[in-house]
């Protein structure tokens, strides 16, 4: 019997070909979330990373939700943070906001580092697993990317 889905945590190793990727949690101070605990009912930015050794073209990125967070704002204004404003953005050719996932477009990168944001909101109260981040170009195989997953805990 095949089955096919989301691997089990812990199965899938990062990678860097071509574009390395990362995800990171801010609360509305605009500090990280280091340690994977998200208050029930708070909303929180998503800063993904991109970053390219040569420029890419037809970059395409998904960030698959944990179960327990809803997307909230796909179009952040990094300057509406408290602490900090989050600097540098990106922004996607084309962005598609599903259920699970956030999926970004972007036509051009030049090499570097790039950033995006987005707001989710934990929305469920238990403990999830987190698909790692991925992004690959769509016409060379051989540029892509994946973070690392995690268990990420929703508390009341």
């Amino acid at each position: 019997a095949v089955t096919r889905g989301i691997p089990e945590a812990g199965t899938l190793r990062p990678i860097a070909d071509g574009i390395e990727i990362a995800r990171t949690y801010y609360d509305a101070r605009g500090e990280p979330v280091a340690d994977a605990r998200f208050d029930h009912i708070q909303s929180y930015v998503v800063g993904v990373t991109l970053s390219c050794g040569e420029p890419l073209e037809n970059v395409v990125v998904s960030d698959i939700l944990p179960a327990g967070f809803e997307i909230e704002n796909p179009r952040l204004d990094p300057s509406v943070l408290e602490g900090r404003g989050l600097e540098d953005m990106t922004e996607p050719s084309h962005l598609e906001i599903r259920d699970d996932r956030l999926i970004a477009a972007f036509d051009e990168l030049s090499s570097g580092e790039h950033r995006f944001y987005y707001v989710v909101q934990a929305v469920t109260p238990g403990a999830f697993e987190q698909p790692a981040i991925a992004g690959e170009a769509m016409y060379d195989d051989t540029i892509r990317g994946r973070g690392e997953g995690r268990r990420v805990v929703v508390e009341e």
